[in-house]
């Protein structure tokens, strides 16, 4: 039981397998639930729109879950170079997060966005632009034939 008064609808909805209808179900609830929680540099139609498309992953994401072991203990194994970003607006336990795999990850780079919440690619894209390539920048020059290829010997 949701605990909601429109909620045996929603799990009659559930029960049936209608993604669909759970998303034109509440779609503006969840969008609301996503400003309050994620949107503290405030509402408007880009993360709306973000949230919405997100919104059916939301609700069929379990259905991809597996127990794999725990991948947090693991990270120190990455053996690759790793760009993390995370907005100073984004919610503290997010942040926190950020920060701890950060520290668990080799010479991990922490970005933190300044005046971003929990969406850089649409506060400060960029920042997100300059952080990719610059962390993928030779690659993604080669690749575009703007750059030599390394030589082997």
């Amino acid at each position: 039981m949701s605990g909601r008064p429109q909620g045996a609808e929603a799990d009659a909805l559930a029960a049936a397998g209608d993604v669909d209808g759970l998303v034109a179900f509440d779609v503006d609830g969840l969008v609301a639930f996503a400003f309050r929680e994620w949107a503290a540099a405030g509402a408007d139609e880009a993360v709306a729109a973000q949230v919405r498309s997100a919104v059916p992953g939301w609700i069929t994401e379990r259905a991809f879950r597996r127990d794999d072991p725990p991948a947090y203990a693991r990270l120190a194994e990455l053996a690759v170079p790793t760009v993390l970003m995370v907005g100073d607006l984004d919610r503290p336990p997010i942040i926190a997060c950020n920060e701890q795999m950060a520290a668990r990850i080799p010479a991990c780079r922490l970005i933190r966005a300044p005046g971003v919440e929990h969406f850089p690619p649409l506060r400060a894209p960029a920042l997100v632009t300059d952080t990719a390539l610059a962390h993928f920048g030779s690659d993604v020059r080669r690749r575009r034939g703007l750059a030599p290829s390394p030589t082997t010997c």
